[in-house]
């Protein structure tokens, strides 16, 4: 049966769900009128040109509508371009185009990938690196308790900047020194009179020892 939409009649999906139809639109092409829910239909009901989708309008109703949607946030944001996903019996979350909104499924939108950034921090985790963290100025960086299945959720709320893995101390620099009082030059030998130890992270000299 075609229908023609008009602006404050009531039509019923193919869900058995009832819509009204609340706005149209003006040089809009294809699609003319929307529902409550900002979702857009062509004049004869259908929400994609190729092909029909639970959510058509299939016929006009004159009941009142008692209720949104299970999914109606959702159906709103599918509607204007978010990526759905849908889980499984196995509590898998699938990506799907053409989302059926089953009452007794769950749908959500597609988080965002995982940026690279955190995925460095979790190769280096899993060979032992520690993961450290700070909140800016001068306070110091701390052990963090995240685990590498948290620094990998795709829903985890981490700032880039803020998480490092612990840099590995330079160990200090040891030399040894023959010093005369006409000259002097390093020696490795037993030789050497003079041992000069020198910090291994700034550099700076940090001890020095006269050799018998």
């Amino acid at each position: 049966m075609t229908i023609k939409l008009e602006v404050g009649k009531k039509y019923r999906n193919r869900n058995g769900e009832v819509v009204e139809i609340v706005k149209e639109l003006i040089r809009h092409g294809f699609y003319k009128f929307q529902n409550p829910l900002y979702i857009s239909y062509s004049i004869d009901g259908r929400l994609l040109k190729e092909v029909e989708t639970p959510l058509d309008l299939i016929e006009e109703v004159n009941e009142l509508v008692k209720k949104l949607h299970k999914h109606a946030e959702l159906i709103k944001a599918w509607a204007d371009g978010a990526q759905i996903e849908w889980q499984s019996n196995s509590g898998r979350w699938l990506s799907t185009t053409q989302p059926e909104w089953d009452l007794n499924r769950c749908y959500r939108i597609k988080p965002p990938e995982v940026p690279q950034w955190r995925k460095d921090l979790a190769e280096k985790m899993k060979v032992g690196g520690v993961l450290q963290f700070n909140w800016g100025g001068d306070n110091p960086w701390k052990e963090s308790l995240l685990s590498i299945d948290r620094v990998l959720d795709d829903e985890g709320n981490m700032t880039e900047g803020r998480y490092r893995i612990k840099p590995e101390t330079k160990p200090d620099v040891v030399e040894t020194w023959s010093v005369s009082k006409d000259n002097f030059y390093k020696d490795s030998t037993s030789s050497a009179n003079l041992k000069l130890i020198w910090y291994g992270e700034t550099g700076n000299l940090k001890g020095a020892e006269v050799l018998k």
